[in-house]
């Protein structure tokens, strides 16, 4: 089975280049790294830290000279992987570290399986200190090491990155979304009937937030894309947004205290000891609320300026 790995980044090349040595050993001669550069200030296929990751013939790197996020980046990198006849996409992010055999891994299961067509791996939260333990925890609780292969329903999702699936779904990002594409996508792929499974193996490093202002801005941008995402509203002027807006506001402690728990629940099944993050949680969920009132007020504030339709 050929497969390709496709990576999105702008700017961070070191980091890039951890990410694709630490599995480009067990690549299969056959198989493909599709990088593409969401315009970076200096082309990453340029940088010192690129040399030998860019030598390798399995590896490719498109460029896109303007920013266009990450949505737009992946398809670029789908696209290229569709015309070399790839069979099997794995999706990953530019900040992650993978076993070696992470591809065979992701191989291995498709393989194996019988009517599975997208697999999520496992993902560890890394990084130093408290704030980094919290957003990996509030981030990969569906996904976090030490669970148990599952069938993954609605409300939960798989993240975007350590995930699999065939080429030949034909899928692609809503790339006028800034923030939430990933959630989108998944709901597009259970839209066209696609099983999502989670398997604890294989497992990526993912680095987390470290500072408190970091990881609040990646939580409350995640909240951001709520309604956006779950209702595709682009007028201002609507009542059903409106009346969204009301209800999720008066409701905003009773959502808080729902999502904790829906976050706990995965985590305490690995270890009790999760509980201790549960008000920690609460606050998030508390700042998130606020963030899905802002972005359904401003429904455009999850897109890009140039696909805002004119109003």
């Amino acid at each position: 089975m050929k497969a390709a790995v496709v990576i999105p980044v702008k700017d961070d090349a070191e980091r890039l280049a951890w990410a694709v040595s630490s599995f480009l050993p067990g690549l299969p001669d056959n198989g493909l790294v599709i990088i593409v550069d969401d315009g970076s200030h200096q082309p990453v296929s340029e940088s010192v830290a690129m040399a030998g990751v860019c030598a390798d013939k399995r590896v490719m790197v498109i460029r896109h000279h303007q920013c266009r996020g990450p949505g737009a980046a992946r398809n670029s990198a789908l696209a290229a992987a569709s015309k070399l006849a790839a069979e099997l996409i794995i999706l990953l992010d530019a900040d992650c570290l993978a076993d070696p055999d992470f591809v065979l891994r992701h191989i291995e299961l498709h393989e194996r399986a019988a009517g599975v067509a997208c697999f999520g791996g496992a993902i560890r939260g890394q990084g130093r200190g408290f704030w980094a333990w919290l957003d990996g925890r509030a981030s990969w609780f569906t996904s976090w090491p030490g669970g148990h292969a599952h069938a993954v329903f609605p409300p939960y999702h798989l993240p975007t990155t350590n995930l699999s699936f065939p080429a030949s779904l034909d899928l692609r990002f809503d790339e006028s979304l800034r923030t939430g594409e990933d959630v989108a996508f998944v709901g597009e792929m259970r839209q066209q009937g696609v099983q999502l499974q989670f398997s604890p193996s294989p497992v990526v490093g993912h680095h987390d937030r470290e500072t408190f202002r970091a990881m609040l801005r990646h939580q409350y941008r995640w909240g951001m894309h709520t309604y956006t995402v779950r209702f595709r509203e682009r007028s201002l002027f609507s009542f059903r947004r409106l009346g969204f807006i009301l209800v999720f506001a008066a409701l905003a402690p009773v959502y808080a205290s729902a999502a904790t728990t829906l976050n706990l629940l995965p985590l305490l099944k690995i270890s009790w000891r999760h509980v201790m993050a549960m008000p920690f949680l609460f606050f998030i969920y508390c700042v998130k609320a606020i963030a899905v009132v802002h972005g359904a007020i401003i429904p455009n504030a999850a897109r890009f300026p140039d696909t805002v339709d004119e109003m």
